[in-house]
């Protein structure tokens, strides 16, 4: 900047009046679309005079309206011209920045709204993203921010890894309700591959963090919020199940690992996706055959239950016992009711107790005179015959 000229400008967003911080507001923005060149010292001045605006506002409702704006100053960039196209995450970054120089001076009065400030700001620059429809360059970039910051492990870091995902997936999802009345092709779906890639800082920070307690911290608010989110089919058309466990498997079988309990929590994350994905793949195959088999018709209906009854009569039918399997129980020994039934009634002889020899004679003659069918093997006749 030339001179003192935007001097006062930084002193009166930070200044006891309200009036007077609302008027140095209004003139940030235009500042910010006429100034062809932003330096970091820029940013670092005009982010100073910002932290204090949202210091002095201290009604809920002003604080929320001024934190939003705060935000909009994302967009505010004339990004038409070459190479400004990055200032937006410029902002983003020295804001991350800025707040973990000032955050060891945060009292538990001003704590919340600060974090209610990085929550917004995360959501923003996702927004932003989706502004130049997910560039592979602006999200390399965006992921350089989020791993810087992660580096810190403490304050704000822990704040940016608790909402990162919430935020991510609520953009994504207000994204698809709002391409699928007009029947067009989703931004977010067709660059499911990219959005992945912003799932990196963390497969980083986890590889080289030793601090136990921040890694499970990701563990739990990225890796299983973002599983439990697939199990319950509300995020599985937004990432891709199979993706995500091979980003893991790449990160878990690195070498560069030197905490074994980090390898084993991507391992064991890894191993959680995949079987999401092989869940994900059969319940796609299910819907596919269950379309195909969909009857257009009453009668393609009719012929379906036809289908159905006929299968139905055919696991009975194999249910029922065979002549096979009779004749087996038969030679076994097992049941003599089928015999007894098959005979004819006027052969049955019943005979009582006294005279059971003269009976048993009696059967054997009429059995040898006249053979049934099923007793012509020759064990059966010489049995017979000794009796």
């Amino acid at each position: 900047m030339k001179g003192n000229k935007y001097k006062g400008l930084y002193r009166a967003l930070a200044n006891t009046e309200k009036k007077s911080r609302d008027d140095a507001f209004g003139r940030i923005s235009k500042f910010l679309s006429k100034k062809n060149e932003l330096l970091e010292l820029d940013f670092l001045k005009l982010w100073k005079g910002l932290f204090y605006c949202f210091w002095m506002s201290d009604k809920i409702p002003i604080q929320q309206q001024l934190g939003k704006d705060i935000v909009k100053l994302m967009h505010s960039f004339d990004v038409n011209k070459e190479g400004r196209n990055m200032y937006g995450l410029d902002f983003f970054y020295y804001f991350l920045k800025t707040m973990h120089r000032e955050w060891p001076g945060l009292d538990q009065h001003r704590l919340n709204k600060y974090l209610s400030l990085v929550r917004k700001f995360i959501a923003g620059s996702f927004l932003y993203l989706q502004k130049f429809n997910w560039s592979k360059e602006m999200m390399s970039r965006h992921n350089e921010i989020i791993r810087e910051t992660l580096i810190a492990e403490d304050g704000i870091a822990g704040q940016v890894v608790d909402v990162y995902m919430v935020e991510l997936l609520k953009l994504l999802r207000n994204a698809n309700e709002e391409d699928e009345p007009e029947h067009s092709n989703n931004k977010s779906t067709d660059k499911t591959a990219e959005i992945t890639q912003l799932l990196d800082p963390f497969f980083l920070t986890t590889q080289t963090s030793g601090k136990r307690v921040f890694v499970k911290r990701i563990h739990s608010n990225v890796f299983e919020f973002l599983q439990n989110e697939i199990k319950n089919q509300s995020s599985a058309h937004i990432f891709d199940p199979n993706a995500v466990a091979e980003s893991l498997y790449v990160a878990a079988s690195s070498k560069t690992i030197e905490v074994s309990s980090n390898r084993k929590l991507l391992y064991a994350s890894y191993k959680a996706f995949k079987a999401e994905a092989l869940k994900f793949s059969h319940s796609k195959k299910q819907e596919k055959q269950e379309i195909d088999f969909v009857p257009n018709t009453v009668s393609d209906h009719m012929d379906v239950e036809d289908q159905r009854s006929r299968k139905r009569k055919k696991k009975k039918k194999k249910n029922k016992p065979t002549k096979n399997m009779i004749t087996k129980e038969r030679k076994n020994g097992v049941s003599d009711k089928s015999e007894s039934s098959n005979t004819p009634k006027n052969k049955r002889v019943r005979f009582s107790k006294k005279n059971r020899q003269t009976g048993v004679d009696t059967i054997t003659h009429q059995m040898l005179s006249t053979p049934s069918p099923k007793l012509k093997s020759k064990k059966t006749v010489g049995i017979l015959k000794h009796m």
